[in-house]
């Protein structure tokens, strides 16, 4: 991760998240606004983290949507670059984490729940004889980071497991358990939207999942190669170390390059598109390198969000309503010789290659 100087950016560059609407009519947004129009030199103390090149908002929601109250058309953020997946996630929850009351309690089960998994990869890699369990070294990891007790931890578990058990009877009908409802509640979308509902909370999870696994992988390949290195160059082994470790690159960076980051800014999932979207395959959905080539229309939100459709753009209102176009049956050309007759390709059959 390299942080880059403070800049001066306008909004309209920004990729914004799809509640920043929602969040201007927060009272404590509105509160903010006024902190920052009258006592903190008509900016945030702390300002929004914004990834560069991507201008995508990683943190600072509620700073920006204050100063879009105030009628700012440019605001000063903080850049940061060459982040990892990991990253990513570390600048957003951390955020949550310090400085979100609602939902802190579910952030701090999920941080725990994150370090337990990867203290169980890390001691099955290295084979390490456990201390105490993964979940007890995770908790005295988040207790450290937050400056508190492994007890004050715990509690805040417990706190989140019993509101999501009351809250479960309540749930949607499409929430399959608990566990995805406390996700919906505690995180941002996994991926861009465009300020358009377009995943359910399901979809969402089922995308955290990929998402996760993705950057398990990728740290565990990260791993491989840090070890092929250490392998001595007078080693006998060391070509075939040299070669596995371009080989694991490699397939570190396809892992990388498959995260998806945001929801296919061409197609925008609608069924009667998705299928025959050239910028997702079919997928619905893009990692984060194919964003950075994406032209700025196609990245815009909610009213102003548009789909590619037949080498044009349109609104995501009208493309709600319209349909894929057909594709033109393929044409059968007939070759004759001077006969009339049909000349038929030779096959390829009994050729011993």
């Amino acid at each position: 991760m390299n942080y880059l100087p403070p800049q001066l950016m306008k909004i309209s560059r920004i990729v914004l998240p799809g509640d920043v609407k929602a969040r201007m009519k927060q009272p404590h947004v509105v509160e903010l606004s006024e902190s920052i129009a009258k006592r903190t030199g008509k900016r945030p103390i702390h300002l929004p983290t914004v990834e560069y090149p991507s201008k995508e908002l990683l943190a600072g929601g509620d700073r920006l949507a204050a100063q879009l109250l105030l009628g700012y058309r440019s605001v000063w953020v903080q850049p940061v670059s060459q982040l990892t997946p990991q990253e990513r996630r570390d600048i957003r929850r951390d955020e949550n984490l310090h400085r979100r009351v609602v939902d802190r309690d579910a952030l701090i089960r999920e941080r725990v729940a994150e370090y337990a998994a990867e203290i169980e990869v890390q001691r099955a890699a290295e084979q390490i004889t456990p201390r105490k369990s993964p979940r007890g070294e995770a908790r005295e990891r988040v207790a450290a980071e937050l400056e508190t007790t492994t007890e004050a931890i715990r509690q805040a578990e417990q706190r989140d497991a019993a509101n999501v058990d009351t809250a479960y009877a309540f749930a949607a009908p499409h929430l399959s358990d608990p566990a995805d409802l406390s996700v919906a509640q505690s995180l941002p979308m996994p991926v861009e939207m465009y300020g358009l509902p377009l995943l359910t909370d399901v979809e969402a999870e089922e995308v955290r999942t990929v998402q996760d696994a993705l950057d398990s992988a990728d740290a565990l390949l990260r791993r491989t190669q840090a070890v092929l290195r250490g392998i001595d160059r007078s080693s006998p082994f060391a070509a075939v170390a040299e070669g596995l470790g371009r080989a694991t690159h490699q397939v570190a960076a396809e892992v990388r390059a498959s995260r998806p980051a945001a929801v296919c800014p061409y197609c925008k999932r609608l069924p009667q598109f998705v299928a025959s979207c050239s910028g997702c395959k079919g997928l619905g959905y893009v990692a984060a390198d194919v964003m950075l080539g994406v032209a700025d229309e196609l990245k815009l939100g909610g009213d102003l969000a548009t789909v590619a459709t037949g080498g044009r753009l349109v609104t995501y209102a009208y493309a709600l309503t319209a349909k894929a176009a057909v594709a033109p049956k393929a044409k059968k050309i007939r070759i004759e010789n001077e006969a009339g007759e049909e000349l038929v390709p030779a096959t390829d059959d009994g050729l011993p290659f």
